[in-house]
């Protein structure tokens, strides 16, 4: 009896790594969401790594989770790494950081395997197109593709609450509307009377700028000049 049940048992093991290698060897997951609000915004919560706090779902898992950052705090070169009782360390690595438009990372997951991710940032309409992407290869393993295919709905699900919270970060963010535009003005004369002082001695400085201020006035009644505006 112990004999048929070990056969079984061995019979099952085999078939699951036989099915395991009919699998898929791949997991390539993107995801897009679309902000009111512009590029930076949401870009500066993904750049800045001590600000994954506020987004990641995988922080939500362990509160508990021992983080430590490297000496570049965002952008390109920017790291940490973690460990965690319920998912094991690792460690994430920013490996391009081009502002406002885009972000690549590699992960290593130690004894799990690796993985990459990215983040463009693209203008839609008067707000911005956020997607998310994440790509690991299996290669021949049989486990580690069965784990692709526990892990997907769980990445599915990351996905989604990454996405809502950077959108939900974005749009809480006071917005202003900056008009850029190129005028003609009449041309304009001054004079003025050059002088160095220590700013840790302020009466000292009024009484020099009123003296200054003395000698051109002065100047400018014996030119017969008369001033405009504010001295």
């Amino acid at each position: 009896m112990i004999k048929k049940i070990l056969l079984g048992l061995v019979a099952t093991v085999v078939l699951l790594i036989i099915v395991g290698f009919f699998l898929p060897g791949k997991m390539d997951i993107a995801k897009d969401i679309v902000v009111n609000a512009p590029a930076e915004y949401a870009f500066e919560e993904v750049d800045v790594l001590e600000n994954w706090n506020k987004w990641s779902y995988w922080n939500t898992l362990d509160t508990t989770m021992k983080i430590t950052y490297n000496e570049t705090p965002r952008g390109t070169g920017a790291a940490y790494a973690w460990e965690s009782e319920d998912m094991g360390p690792g460690k994430l690595n920013i490996t391009e950081s081009i502002p406002n438009a885009s972000i690549k990372a590699d992960l290593d997951f130690m004894e799990n395997g690796a993985a990459k991710a990215w983040y463009n940032f693209q203008p839609e309409g008067e707000g911005t197109k956020i997607t998310m992407g994440f790509s690991t290869d299996f290669g021949m393993n049989p486990i580690g593709r069965w784990m692709g295919v526990f892990m997907k709905p769980e990445m599915n699900k990351a996905f989604d609450h990454n996405l809502a919270k950077l959108k939900e970060l974005a749009e809480a963010k006071p917005k202003f509307t900056v008009k850029i535009s190129e005028e003609s003005v009449a041309p304009i004369n001054y004079i003025g009377i050059s002088n160095t002082m220590s700013p840790k001695d302020m009466k000292a400085v009024n009484a020099q700028m009123e003296k200054m201020y003395t000698e051109l006035y002065s100047a400018l009644q014996k030119s017969k000049i008369e001033p405009v505006g504010s001295p």
